[in-house]
């Protein structure tokens, strides 16, 4: 018997190729396993994922969806809003807090602790823009200033011009010098 070129049966082969059988499996390799195994799991995956995808677009609740007023105007008058928010504002009591500052004394006037409450409500250098600020509140949402906790303030729609004013003004941008 010769040896059959690359590519062309040899004899034995070619019965086994006939009769439409092997008489015992060829031998794979642990990687070609493996590559098996995976390639079935990915197909299961990608079956299952397009099984759970829907034309229909997810859309925020009302109740979730951002004000439009911060989330439209400029990059740093929407960021400062909302670390005053959440209350991640350069404020004495933030910066106390993250170690950046040794007290959380306010820095435009004698008060023990600058807090969000402080700034918005008694600190007596932004008293001018606290009194357009709530004078624009009381117009929108028909309450005082005594009637507001300032995380109600901030979350508010009504309320949303008014709570911008201090952020024009500079607040919780920088420390004393």
């Amino acid at each position: 018997m010769g040896k059959a070129r690359c590519g062309e049966p040899d004899a034995h082969c070619v019965e086994w190729l006939q009769a439409g059988a092997r008489p015992m499996l060829l031998p794979r390799s642990l990687a070609h396993l493996k590559r098996e195994i995976s390639e079935k799991k990915w197909g299961e995956a990608r079956c299952w994922a397009a099984s759970r995808v829907t034309t229909k677009k997810y859309r925020l609740p009302r109740e979730q969806r951002p004000d439009k007023t911060e989330a439209g105007s400029s990059k740093m008058l929407a960021s400062r809003f909302y670390q005053l928010k959440t209350g991640h504002c350069l404020t004495g009591q933030y910066l106390e807090w993250t170690g950046n500052q040794p007290t959380a004394k306010c820095w435009w006037c004698p008060y023990r602790t600058q807090m969000r409450d402080h700034v918005f409500k008694n600190c007596p250098r932004w008293k001018p823009q606290q009194k357009m600020q709530w004078a624009e509140v009381r117009e929108g949402s028909k309450s005082g200033k005594s009637q507001f906790k300032i995380r109600d303030f901030l979350a508010d729609e009504r309320c949303s011009q008014g709570n911008r004013l201090p952020l024009h003004y500079g607040c919780g941008r920088a420390g004393p010098g």
